[in-house]
């Protein structure tokens, strides 16, 4: 699965940094999107922010998900 390859990846050191995905405003803590919500410490789960460094509407979010927001 893809989960294990990103886990053989952490094993050797590789970070992989996935999209929180644009689900209409998804809470990924309960409501999970992958590749960003498998439980490995290697993934950097990215979200979008607006130009006035908003989380848009369509952005999904997570407080222990998602890592950090950037223009998107």
């Amino acid at each position: 699965s893809i989960r294990d390859v990103i886990a053989v990846a952490r094993n050797r050191g590789v970070s992989l940094v996935s999209a929180a995905s644009n689900s209409l405003g998804n809470n990924n803590d309960s409501n999970p999107r992958y590749t960003a919500s498998y439980d490995l410490d290697n993934i950097v789960a990215v979200t979008a922010t607006t130009r006035s460094d908003t989380l848009p509407c369509y952005a999904n979010f997570g407080l222990m998900s998602v890592h950090l927001a950037a223009p998107g």
